[in-house]
């Protein structure tokens, strides 16, 4: 895809989780945001070397870093950060990984897992959606995405 239509994509992936009240689908909304522009921005093809990728990068090497930089100096977002760290350990519903453990609000690599193993719970059909700690979860997931993605919408898109 061009840079273009990646930014097109968002765009119309963004006004969809803006508008969405379903929290689940919110979430998949913003994902597909999130994911689109980190395939576009790292050049890998699979999830786990996009992700790999995207923790070893800073400020000036990704926009979506940067993006997230951003994010923690706008009102409510770093004590969000720090209530999703607060939620660890992050837990593989199939129990085939380590625990992800987010020790605080700056812990940018292990908040991207957190966020990342809360995704590989829901589409592998780990998490129950009425659960109450996945709704928790999906919700705090959310807020962080919410305005990460916004912020990088309003940077690719005006």
């Amino acid at each position: 895809m061009s840079d273009q239509q990646i930014k097109n994509l968002i765009k119309v992936w963004w006004g969809k989780a803006f508008s969405e009240s379903d929290h689940f689908s919110k979430f998949l909304f913003l994902w597909i945001c999130f994911n689109a522009w980190l395939a576009h921005e790292s050049g890998e093809d699979n999830d786990r070397e996009m992700i790999d990728w995207l923790k070893k990068q800073n400020p000036q090497s990704s926009m979506l870093v940067d993006c997230f930089e951003a994010c923690k100096m706008q009102g409510t977002f770093p004590d969000n950060l720090k209530f999703f760290a607060g939620k660890s350990p992050f837990k593989d519903s199939r129990g085939k990984r380590p625990d992800i453990i987010v020790k605080d609000e700056n812990d940018f690599g292990n908040i991207v897992e957190a966020i990342y193993r809360i995704r590989c719970n829901l589409f592998h059909g780990g998490s129950e959606a009425q659960e109450n700690e996945t709704q928790i979860l999906i919700a705090m997931s959310n807020i962080i995405l919410n305005l990460w993605v916004a912020t990088l919408n309003l940077r690719i898109n005006g």
